[in-house]
């Protein structure tokens, strides 16, 4: 029984006790393949170990033996060349030529790639960004268009998305490296400190600007659009004829296209309470652009620090000794260190002069109280009687009274055989009228009987109608249901 976390035949040379010498085979015939020589006799395989000093005593019969155990784990395919046999002894003999299975292909492509890993230089170009942009702005496109250029549009897409993704995790991984931290509180740093920071805030701006416009983009399709963006991605997968005998089933491809699209919405689109990769990167990048801010005004400081001024503090003494009164001594210590005692005033009012030269003792005086600063104080209150404003209070009450009278007066011409229907209401009423109104359908609203009462006691029930209706106000007009409000007399 086979499954996917069986172990991989292919992988065994690059940890068996000969590793050395099955991996200098399997680069040679990588190299051939990518120089479009796709089969080598064993000659020709000896002949390019011969080329490397550290093989050069390999025999004809050690390579036959590294061969076959190469076949046997699937890295290489022998097949016997029947044209070139001439005797029945090298028919016997058996003379193949050598290939690559695929699967050898992509595993010698890893180890190439893991050598060279730490050798790639990566960048924070933004164009991946406008590439991805207008790939998403084509959409709408491939409804109509054949599956070619459906086929080509989608790996365009994940090529740039990929190499998005390469490119800036190579240039930041620089920047934790051991290496760079030391590096970054040197005083070389100081003279390449611009150039970074210029360069990192370029790429934000810039990602913010494109990667907001993508998020909205992706956020305008819906899932059938998408079910049917990605089916015809997948069948534009499967009208590409293959030779191989294991044949690419659609299941198959529905789980990595769909896999490729969900990376690049959860690079842009937040989903699940989970923030977009995008702003991890410029939580990153911003963290970045800190620590370089840090480490060059640490070394700014430090480069600053224990400098003499032997020489400046000898000229100063020369100038105290020429001072020939005690105050010429005075006013040239405040000048040089600073004023010893310092007084803060403070303006109660604009400054009405535009010129700064003014001095303070030209400006007019503004009166300040003191109070004590002694949290035992208490300010003195004068003792008075209180007045008595009953009467006002009463013409206050009284005045209320008359106006909500007139208000609810207003408003019950409106009943009819103890009902106020809103809909029946087709005058432009004023505006005091529309807040009464929405005022006791508040009231009633809150409790669960849906009643209520108005400000002179009268009772009345909060009842809805199908529809709804408009009421004129004075202020504009109010759409609303159509509520209907039943009084108890």
């Amino acid at each position: 029984m086979s499954g996917k976390y069986d172990a991989i035949q292919e992988t065994s040379y690059l940890s068996a006790p000969s590793a050395r010498t099955y991996r200098a085979i399997m680069r040679n015939m990588f190299l051939s393949h990518e120089r479009m020589r796709y089969r080598l006799y064993r000659e020709e395989i000896l002949e390019l170990l011969h080329q490397d000093e550290e093989y050069v005593d390999i025999t004809d019969e050690q390579l036959k033996l590294d061969l076959d155990q190469l076949v046997t784990w699937g890295n290489l395919n022998a097949v016997q060349d029947p044209g070139a046999v001439r005797t029945i002894a090298e028919y016997k003999n058996r003379k193949f030529r050598y290939f690559m299975t695929d699967r050898a292909i992509e595993v010698e492509r890893m180890t190439l790639r893991l050598e060279n890993l730490y050798l790639e230089s990566g960048n924070l170009s933004s164009n991946y960004f406008v590439r991805i942009e207008n790939s998403l702005s084509q959409i709408s496109a491939l409804k109509q268009a054949p599956y070619g250029d459906v086929n080509q549009w989608w790996h365009e897409l994940q090529d740039d998305f990929g190499r998005l993704n390469q490119n800036y995790k190579n240039y930041l991984r620089e920047f934790y490296s051991a290496d760079t931290v030391t590096l970054m509180k040197s005083v070389d740093f100081l003279l390449h400190k611009d150039q970074f920071m210029v360069y990192l805030r370029e790429f934000i701006s810039q990602m913010q600007l494109h990667a907001r416009k993508i998020q909205r983009m992706l956020k305008q399709y819906g899932s059938d659009f998408e079910s049917w963006l990605l089916d015809r991605i997948i069948d534009s997968e499967l009208a590409i004829p293959h030779l191989n005998e294991k044949q690419v089933t659609r299941e198959m491809l529905n789980q990595g296209i769909r896999a490729g699209y969900d990376s690049l919405v959860s690079w842009f689109v937040a989903e699940n309470g989970r923030k977009p990769e995008y702003e991890t990167i410029l939580e990153i990048t911003n963290d970045i652009i800190r620590s370089i801010i840090e480490n060059a005004s640490m070394i700014a400081n430090m480069s600053s620090y224990g400098i003499s001024r032997k020489d400046d503090y000898r000229h100063y003494m020369k100038m105290f000794a020429k001072c020939e009164t005690l105050d010429d001594a005075h006013c040239l210590s405040a000048h040089v260190f600073g004023a010893s005692t310092m007084q803060h005033f403070r303006l109660l009012q604009m400054d009405e002069s535009d010129s700064f030269r003014t001095s303070m003792f030209e400006k007019e005086h503004d009166e300040i109280e003191l109070t004590s600063s002694s949290r035992t104080y208490r300010e003195k209150r004068s003792k008075a009687g209180y007045a008595d404003r009953s009467f006002e209070k009463q013409m206050q009450r009284q005045a209320y009274l008359n106006q909500v009278e007139q208000q609810t007066s207003y408003l019950m011409r409106f009943v009819k055989d103890h009902q106020l229907k809103i809909s029946e209401i087709h005058e432009v009423i004023p505006s005091f009228a529309r807040e009464v109104l929405l005022r006791w359908i508040a009231n009633a609203n809150m409790v669960e009987s849906r009643s209520g009462m108005t400000e002179f006691g009268n009772a009345y029930h909060l009842g809805k109608e199908e529809g709804t209706c408009v009421l004129h106000c004075e202020d504009g007009d109010l759409t609303m249901p159509c509520y209907v409000l039943t009084f108890a007399s």
